[in-house]
């Protein structure tokens, strides 16, 4: 997903909803990718809305990336 999430300190910021959401099983973020791109390797549950609730209260966006 692209998003707009910029450093390894805005990274820490949405951790822990990541971390403790059941559906995420791993995630990282690529800062140095110009879309920010934010992977996560999850259950068949989570939703890109799901995605978006969890890290918009922190202040960042995220949306798919087209194929």
């Amino acid at each position: 997903m692209k998003t707009d999430i910029r450093s390894v300190l805005e990274v820490q910021l949405i951790a822990d909803a990541l971390d403790q959401c059941v559906d995420v099983k791993k995630w990282t973020v690529d800062t140095e990718d110009v879309d920010k791109v934010l992977r996560i390797e999850a259950t068949g549950s989570l939703c890109e809305q799901k995605v978006q609730q969890l890290i918009l209260p922190f202040g960042f966006y995220c949306e798919d990336l087209p194929n």
